[in-house]
């Protein structure tokens, strides 16, 4: 018998088509990296598999050749992988499209596990099930996950965990963007599922969350995402990072967050120049603050806030290529056009 079930969770590595704007190396031959990591790191832990709460891939379109590079990883690891798909994942929202991506074409390989609400994967101490992204989900204000085969199971019996993978925006706090809710807070899910990962909100959470609703303790897991697509998410969030799950019986458990070798900062974004366009867009922001007060004073004439609107809704070409220390030039002779 065995002593625990163990498990690797990882999300939101977006293997990407495009190099990222910000990302001055190679993005892509990083991201493999960590998988190969992740795969090196499950073998040497004897995993049961790797779960990973969607968003493998940037867009649907993802080249063959990564597919074919991570399949690779995969297949030469032996570990099997459990997958709920992101809306990264999704052609036109609708996840019945899969088959026809190259996220289909992954779903065909013995080691890739699609994880669906209406089955549950057995294991010795725990199930093993997930939900897939959907927006109707996304945009919930709180999230009944009591359904599919979860309702099925019988509480009573407490001798097995339920573990349950999504990929929906689950904070540990919650948000507001643009004066709307933008994220779930873990106290506004409700499931009877014993311990929940997801991933999507991409600064992850700083560490294991402990949620009671209905008097039923569930732990909310989302390590952050293995990406760092702009200088932000880089600081700010908690990634890159895996969560280790070990599962004894009678719904114990252990969960620990490991993070994930990966260069520092300045290897992978140019810092200077960033930093230069942060304190370029803050003059200018800063500027034209100080001419809408102006114009609030009759200062710059009746159309003045028209003719700041005009301008960044369509800036001249040197605005758009060159923001430098002549914006404050630029925008004045635009303004005095529209005069």
């Amino acid at each position: 018998m065995l002593k625990y079930n163990k498990f690797i969770h990882c999300t939101d590595s977006h293997l990407a088509n495009k190099q990222p704007e910000k990302r001055t190396d190679d993005f892509n031959h990083s991201i493999l990296q960590k998988w190969q990591w992740i795969a090196d790191y499950g073998m040497s832990q004897k995993v049961d598999g790797i779960i990973c709460s969607g968003d493998l891939c940037h867009t649907h379109k993802t080249s063959d050749e990564l597919i074919y590079q991570f399949a690779e990883i995969m297949r030469n690891s032996g570990l099997q992988f459990y997958y709920v798909y992101g809306n990264h994942d999704i052609q036109a929202g609708n996840v019945n499209y899969i088959e026809k991506t190259n996220m289909g074409l992954l779903s065909q390989h013995a080691w890739f596990h699609e994880l669906d609400s209406e089955k549950l994967i057995e294991f010795e101490h725990c199930y093993l099930t997930g939900i897939n992204y959907s927006h109707e989900k996304e945009c919930a204000p709180c999230f009944d996950w009591q359904e599919g085969r979860l309702k099925d199971l019988n509480r009573g019996d407490k001798s097995k965990t339920i573990v349950l993978a999504v990929h929906a925006m689950i904070t540990n706090k919650g948000i507001m963007i643009g004066g709307k809710v933008k994220a779930v807070d873990v106290h506004d899910v409700i499931t009877n599922a014993d311990i929940l990962l997801n991933g999507h909100f991409h600064d992850g959470h700083k560490s294991v969350v402990e949620n009671i609703v209905l008097e039923h303790s569930f732990k909310v897991v989302n390590p952050g995402s293995i990406a760092r697509m702009n200088l932000k998410e880089a600081k700010d969030g908690f990634g890159p990072r895996i969560a280790v799950l070990k599962i004894y019986k009678n719904r114990k458990s252990n969960i620990k967050l490991v993070d994930i070798p990966c260069k520092p900062l300045k290897d992978i974004f140019d810092l200077k120049k960033q930093a230069e366009q942060k304190a370029t867009c803050k003059a200018r922001d800063k500027f034209i603050e100080t001419m809408s007060k102006m114009s609030g004073q009759a200062m710059m004439g009746d159309n003045f806030e028209e003719s700041i609107k005009q301008v960044l809704e369509n800036p001249p070409k040197k605005l758009k290529k060159k923001i430098n220390k002549r914006v404050r030039q630029i925008l004045l002779e635009k303004l005095e056009e529209h005069r």
